[in-house]
């Protein structure tokens, strides 16, 4: 997954990313999304109801 979203230091930006001490720029949100097949609201937006 990292190296479909170029990151570098790939661990280490995507531990920062999960722990909430780093977020992503609007390029790599746009990556994530287009990799797992959601809209980028849907990573972005707290208040959207993800249950379907």
């Amino acid at each position: 997954m990292a190296k479909l979203l170029k990151l570098k230091k790939a661990y280490t930006v995507i531990s920062a990313y999960e722990h909430g001490t780093r977020e992503p720029n609007l390029l790599t949100l746009l990556r994530y999304a287009r990799l797992a097949k959601v809209h980028v609201e849907n990573l972005i937006d707290d208040k959207l109801d993800l249950s379907d």
